[in-house]
């Protein structure tokens, strides 16, 4: 897994987002949502 954008390599040496890799290699049902804290700095005007 990348420490920075936290990728991860699959069997054929391809980087992917953790979600799809556990939607694909496991029964995970993955769900997106956007905690307070970074909501407040990602969307809120400067």
């Amino acid at each position: 897994m990348c420490s920075v954008c936290k990728k991860i390599r699959n069997a054929e040496g391809e980087w992917t987002s953790v979600d799809l890799y556990l939607r694909d290699h496991t029964n995970a049902d993955v769900s997106h949502g956007l905690r307070p804290d970074c909501a407040k700095k990602y969307h809120s005007p400067n």
